[in-house]
């Protein structure tokens, strides 16, 4: 029987993203908040301002297409042994703001939303970039799995810290990254956010 992140590690697209603090707050902790708001809401909102929502929501509509789902997979460059110890601190640093409406659409024309109250709060830098992506399922991986790079090719209009990835054909297998947390994209997969000041 297969699990989660086994149905992950075997799909042909996927989203490669750095795992670490979010605004001073450790993994376990902002994790642990994403996976109450799918408990309760069946989604939550991932701040991301790597990937624009356009680039997420056609990545993923064309992984539908071909019938695959697409997922993320949380990494770090070292194994839980030698990586340093993440440090929980407040939950909005001085450069982080709480978003408060959010928008599938084009950000310049369409209307904003508020975000469900009952939502955790979602935080991040408050700009034009201000964006995410929509998850439906959230795992932390345990024990953390080999990820082999060589795997895979990234698509374009990518920048540093996540981008969209299809798997290459025949690879040597080098499990150089390690996954650390797993999660499922899900309709409308990418979103613009707008906020307030943290007070």
């Amino acid at each position: 029987m297969t699990t989660f992140i086994d149905d992950a590690l075997a799909a042909n697209r996927v989203i490669l993203h750095t795992m670490g603090p979010h605004a001073e707050e450790a993994p376990e902790v902002f994790i642990k908040r994403k996976q109450s708001d799918i408990d309760h809401l069946g989604y939550t909102y991932w701040y991301e301002r790597s990937l624009q929502p356009p680039v997420v929501q056609e990545f993923c509509r064309d992984g539908e297409q071909l019938g695959s789902q697409t997922y993320v997979l949380f990494y770090e460059r070292e194994p839980e042994g030698v990586r340093k110890q993440r440090h929980a601190g407040r939950p909005a640093a001085r450069d982080f703001q709480y978003m408060t409406h959010f928008c599938s659409e084009d950000r310049d024309r369409a209307q904003f939303e508020p975000i469900d109250r009952r939502m955790g709060y979602v935080t991040g830098r408050l700009d034009r970039g201000a964006c995410g992506i929509v998850l439906d399922r959230l795992e932390i991986v345990k024990p953390e799995r080999g990820l082999n790079m060589a795997e895979w090719t990234a698509k374009p209009n990518v920048r540093a810290g996540a981008w969209c990835a299809v798997r290459k054909g025949e690879t040597i297998e080098i499990k150089n990254w390690y996954v650390v947390a797993v999660a499922r994209l899900s309709f409308p997969y990418g979103v613009w956010f707008r906020g307030v000041k943290a007070a």
